[in-house]
């Protein structure tokens, strides 16, 4: 289905002509993309576009100028390789198996070990010869001198750290068990920050005050005021995410990326999430999202994902409408009146029997209301309302979930 085709009728004043406000994916929006290789590729370069990507085995892989096809270059290693960065021209970092890190400096691979053979790192870093690194046995160490000396820190956990970022004397890790370990002082001290999760996090990413966190179960937590608070936030899928970036075109747009081919999209800081039809069935280690359009997801087998139009679309197992029309599982209509003054009525028919419930939500991604909980019959309309004078006037976002389906729907509240 697409935005001018609707599926048969099944409401009898239904508007067949209704267009959908999101449009399906299809598989054939994202090409495979040649690696040169059938390793478990693990990261790609976050800081620039040559779309650099490390993996098992040593593999290192850079892209061609148009970023259709990958081939292998010279590597230092055969172990493997779990993260990459680079943060000033003809400086390039890789953190490898049981302590080892390389750092690439004119062209010349140098071997910067941490002296902690019994952990793999991840490195994370902004600043050109510094770096912070996490371990899997959740230790955390600091270099300022391109990896020559590492200093440990007292990062205060022993659960695996997967992911990072770092600013300028701030850095954070996510690990293991809903772990957020935070530094505001080039690591003298690190703090918990509390997840309110205990999902494993296996990625992270940062733009301004706002912080994004992706992990098992198909968690998305939010931050708004730098990770002192998290929201937990509906991703639409139960699937494991491995990784989340922001566009380096805006700072609007998100992807997400996980098991089983998952591919995840936002338009609005993180806010709300649609999923995108990838056609794989790949594990999905990492992304980077060289425009909003514009995004390269790489997995294991060697698997390259890319999409230069979005990813083609939200492939939503409901279908939001503009008004009652026939959606994929569940169908949706309202608020009435719009803005929501006193009362307003979301409608909504789920084409299987089962639970339902239907929230709203702030901006934030708190919820604020439960509107309906309960049983609702196969193709049975039932309605939701949202009371103006019981939450304060704003933009909020109406979710209706159950067997099967998962939409949400905007909703402006005045008095």
């Amino acid at each position: 289905m697409n935005r001018s085709t609707v599926a048969a009728c099944v409401l009898p004043l239904c508007l067949c002509s209704m267009l959908a406000t999101a449009t399906v994916a299809r598989a054939a929006d994202w090409n495979v993309i040649p690696s040169g290789t059938t390793s478990d590729l693990l990261a790609v370069l976050k800081s620039g576009i040559d779309g650099r990507i490390v993996g098992r085995g040593g593999y290192i892989g850079l892209a061609n100028p148009t970023r259709t096809a990958w081939s292998p270059i010279a590597t230092p290693t055969a172990s493997d390789l779990y993260s990459v960065l680079s943060q000033s021209v003809g400086q390039v970092w890789i953190g490898s198996e049981s302590g080892a890190v390389h750092v690439q400096l004119g062209g010349t691979w140098n071997s910067r070990p941490i002296p902690n053979s019994g952990e793999n790192f991840v490195l994370v870093s902004n600043s050109s010869m510094a770096a912070f690194a996490g371990g899997s046995a959740g230790s955390i160490y600091y270099t300022f001198d391109g990896g020559s000396t590492w200093y440990g820190q007292a990062s205060g956990t022993t659960y695996a750290l997967h992911a990072g970022t770092e600013g300028f004397g701030w850095a954070w890790f996510v690990g293991d068990h809903g772990t957020i370990r935070h530094t505001r002082n080039g690591g003298a001290t690190w703090f918990g920050q509390p997840s309110g999760t205990t999902a494993n996090l296996y990625g992270f990413s940062r733009s301004g005050s706002t912080n994004l966190a992706v992990g098992a179960g198909g968690t998305i937590l939010r931050s708004v005021d730098n990770g002192d608070t998290w929201t937990s936030v509906p991703s639409g899928t139960t699937a494991t995410l491995r990784d989340v970036a922001w566009s380096m075109q805006d700072g609007n747009t998100l992807y997400a990326v996980g098991d089983g081919g998952t591919a995840l999209k936002s338009s609005d800081q993180g806010l709300s999430w649609c999923v995108l039809a990838t056609g794989s069935a790949a594990k999905l280690n990492n992304v980077l999202v060289p425009a909003n359009l514009e995004v390269i997801a790489i997995g294991d087998h060697g698997v390259i994902l890319r999409t230069t139009n979005g990813g083609g679309g939200c492939a939503v197992t409901g279908v939001e409408w503009n008004g009652e029309g026939a959606g994929v599982a569940c169908r949706i209509s309202g608020p009435t009146p719009s803005p929501v003054t006193g009362r307003g009525e979301f409608r909504f028919a789920p084409a299987r029997s089962g639970a339902a419930q239907v929230e709203l939500y702030d901006t934030n991604g708190r919820r604020a209301a439960v509107l309906f909980e309960g049983f609702v019959g196969a193709g049975e309309s039932r309605a939701a309302f949202v009371n103006a004078r019981t939450v304060a006037p704003g933009v909020y976002f109406v979710r209706v979930r159950g067997e099967g389906f998962d939409v949400r729907r905007k909703v402006v509240v005045a008095r």
